[in-house]
């Protein structure tokens, strides 16, 4: 865990673990608490972001000729995406996994796990196989 004084008498408290997550979000609550402008800049590049992967997702569904809306979700993941799933009358939702170790699985939970256990409707979830083998 790392405490730092921020600008403005601020204190920011950043939960670290030394994954390259945890370092990521580091180094943006440095940012953060610093230049209200790199803030605005950082959230300019995350929907740059979001678009690209719209927009890629768009490009795949069209090339299989698939009908589809890209919705962006709020809040945890496999709390929208079971509560979209009912709104929408999905017959199946299907997901991809991120192969996650157990302990992290257990300590953070897994957008999958909540998913399968909270779905009304069957889940399908695929694996990559480049992630297969964390789960040996």
């Amino acid at each position: 865990m790392a405490e730092a004084e921020g600008t403005h008498g601020r204190i920011i408290l950043v939960a670290m673990d030394g994954s390259k997550h945890s370092k990521h979000a580091f180094e943006f609550s440095t940012i953060m608490s610093g230049d209200p402008m790199m803030a605005r800049q950082l959230l300019k590049q995350e929907e740059q972001k979001i678009k690209q992967i719209f927009d890629s997702i768009d490009t795949m569904a069209k090339s299989r000729n698939v009908k589809h809306h890209l919705l962006r979700l709020d809040g945890k993941p496999g709390h929208a995406i079971v509560k979209e799933a009912e709104k929408q009358g999905a017959t199946l939702v299907v997901t991809g996994s991120h192969g996650t170790g157990i302990v992290r699985r257990t300590l953070i939970g897994s957008t999958s796990d909540f998913i399968i256990h909270h779905s009304h409707v069957p889940v399908l979830v695929c694996k990559h196989e480049d992630e297969h083998h964390k789960l040996k």
